[in-house]
């Protein structure tokens, strides 16, 4: 069984890949891509059209990256890999981007700024973000 957190972001999935593989070396097997920590993902692109969650939150995704945790493995470095891929794509790529935790926890919202839901990012999280950001309670979807 696994723990799923969804990063839309309003960026082909073709670039999504490429900002990956030129800020960590992933191992890719068919599309579904493994960390040293047990972490898994997978970038899919969003067909035109197609609704998401991400909506709700005012962002039209072109894909999505979605990061599975293995339980079974230390669910703290794989939650820390997930969020600095995440950062650093939002490094690499402009845009409104959107992290979901089960499709409804919002870890962090990016429109115009980033905005960091306060009750999910403890001290050793923050640590890892270097851009600007504002930390304030972000309600779930």
């Amino acid at each position: 069984m696994s723990l799923t957190y969804t990063l839309y972001i309003d960026a082909p999935a073709g670039q999504v890949q490429t900002a990956i593989s030129s800020a960590r070396t992933v191992d890719d097997h068919d599309g579904e891509f493994t960390l040293e920590s047990g972490l898994h993902f997978s970038i899919d692109e969003i067909s035109g059209g197609k609704w998401t969650v991400a909506e709700d939150m005012g962002i039209k995704p072109r894909s999505a990256v979605r990061f599975f945790l293995d339980k079974s493995n230390d669910l703290d470095a794989q939650q820390i890999a997930l969020l600095r891929i995440t950062l650093d794509l939002l490094g690499l790529i402009p845009g409104d981007a959107v992290l979901l935790f089960n499709g409804e926890w919002v870890w962090l919202l990016r429109q115009d700024h980033l905005t960091l839901n306060r009750s999910l990012w403890n001290e050793n999280r923050l640590t890892i973000v270097s851009e600007p950001y504002e930390l304030r309670a972000i309600p779930s979807i």
